[in-house]
């Protein structure tokens, strides 16, 4: 039940936050940024997939997700293949 979802940071969260970003010119530059790289950061960067829940904040947040399918998800054009 939806209702007995309650958000608990120390339960649902586990953020592992990446040891690198890369920046749009390609060079890896560590996480998080010392002084240096922030006064001297181009501004925009990526990075590989990172982990910000816990295996029980997942399963919360697909509980509440598959519980909006019905009533939200709609087809299209642009997705063909709902899942």
């Amino acid at each position: 039940n939806l209702e007995e979802i309650e958000f608990n940071p120390s339960r649902h969260l586990q953020y592992e936050p990446p040891k690198f970003v890369k920046t749009l010119d390609f060079k890896d530059t560590p996480y998080p940024y010392s002084p240096t790289t922030l006064r001297n950061f181009p501004g925009l960067a990526y990075t590989r997939p990172f982990r910000l829940l816990s295996e029980e904040g997942t399963k919360a947040l697909r509980a509440i997700v598959d519980s909006y399918k019905e009533t939200h998800l709609k087809q299209n054009e642009r997705n063909k293949c709902i899942r």
